[in-house]
């Protein structure tokens, strides 16, 4: 037994001294068979779970740039826009479409001082008779819808109301006065059309309107009054344009149109961009990218090894650790040869005190 313990003390002091030799062969083969193996498998766990992580991550990360990129897109919009004016005066509403800026201005009951040909007294249609005349007519709510694009008016609109807008879903009713259109277009004949300044401008639209001359041409609505015996011809309107109360009892005439309808019926040619079509793009560009960057990592993950990266300390502190542990283990042998060598001294002893051949005590002994 104690032979072999001193064989075993001499194989570790021999691998120890092998060891600190040379180790480098040693511990490279410790670290791929081992080492490297275990980190290559758990390596390949981590791919499938990174790639499952990632791949949620990256899902949400398109969704919440997406809508970053739309929040953000709207605010430079907002912040970038270089149509800077001051509301004109009675301004109720301005909306932006494409090109087209809309304003609706509101003017409040109010006896004006107009010219009309005198084609336009009497109950019935009769021809220009291009002899003019003021009048003094008290008017109610009248609202101007006024389309800019590219800083110039294209077009303008006029309806009655008979209190203040509220909602854009108001409904409006024909203006009474000559000169305009069935869908309420305001016919500008001479009327200069401004361009350049939008509040300027159409102020002085407003303004060039009740200056201008109205006469018997475009006059449906006109004719439509003698239903309203208040105003029934002109003479009779101006007796009762005393009274401010005097369109509370006129029930005007609608063709079933609110406020909205005409500032979209001025943005019908106007086009927004499809934001739908928008998203779909960005997502796919988004896709594209995320994708690109997926791989890239996943591709660089691979490829990475661990044995590329291990200093030399690790393999130092490998051998020192491999060194550490013969050394204990000699240690632990040279305890143990110590106690053998004990107890085969100890059991020697025993043999020879056994060899004298003592006798048990006899009976006759006395």
């Amino acid at each position: 037994m104690s032979n072999d313990i001193l064989r075993l003390r001499k194989a570790l002091k021999q691998t120890t001294e092998a060891i600190s030799a040379n180790n480098e062969p040693i511990i490279n083969d410790i670290l791929t068979k081992v080492v490297i193996d275990t980190l290559d498998k758990f390596q390949k766990k981590v791919n499938v779970g990174l790639q499952d992580s990632i791949s949620d991550l990256l899902d949400q990360f398109k969704l919440d740039i997406e809508r970053e990129i739309f929040e953000i897109g709207q605010q430079w919009t907002l912040a970038t826009r270089h149509e800077k004016f001051l509301f004109p005066k009675n301004c109720r509403f301005v909306y932006s479409k494409g090109s087209s800026t809309i304003v609706v201005i509101e003017q409040e009951p109010v006896r004006r001082s107009i010219t009309v040909d005198r084609g336009l007294f009497g109950l019935d249609l009769v021809r220009r008779m291009n002899q003019t005349e003021r009048v003094s007519l008290l008017f109610p709510y009248v609202l101007f819808v006024l389309q800019w694009k590219d800083n110039r008016l294209l077009n303008a609109y006029t309806a009655w109301r008979k209190e203040p807008v509220r909602l854009l879903s108001d409904p409006v009713f024909n203006p009474i006065m000559p000169n305009t259109h069935e869908n309420y277009a305001i016919c500008t004949g001479d009327i200069r059309m401004p361009s350049g300044d939008i509040s300027l401008g159409s102020e002085n639209v407003i303004s060039n309107y009740w200056q201008s001359v109205f006469n018997t041409d475009l006059s449906n609505f006109w004719w439509s009054k003698k239903l309203h015996p208040k105003i029934t011809t002109l003479e009779t309107w101006v007796e009762n344009s005393d009274d401010p109360f005097l369109f509370n009892d006129i029930n005007l005439s609608s063709k079933h149109k609110t406020l909205e309808n005409m500032v979209d019926f001025c943005c019908i040619a106007e086009v927004d961009p499809d934001s739908v079509e928008l998203r779909k793009r960005l997502a796919d560009k988004i896709e594209i990218c995320t994708t690109d960057m997926f791989a890239k990592v996943m591709k660089y993950f691979k490829r990475t090894k661990f044995d590329k990266f291990y200093p030399k300390e690790v393999q130092e502190n490998v051998a020192s650790s491999m060194e550490g542990l013969l050394k204990e283990i000699y240690d632990i042998l040279l305890v143990l040869q110590n106690d053998l060598d004990t107890i085969t001294v100890d059991s020697k002893n025993r043999k020879d005190v056994d060899s004298y051949g003592w006798q048990p005590k006899s009976s006759m002994w006395r």
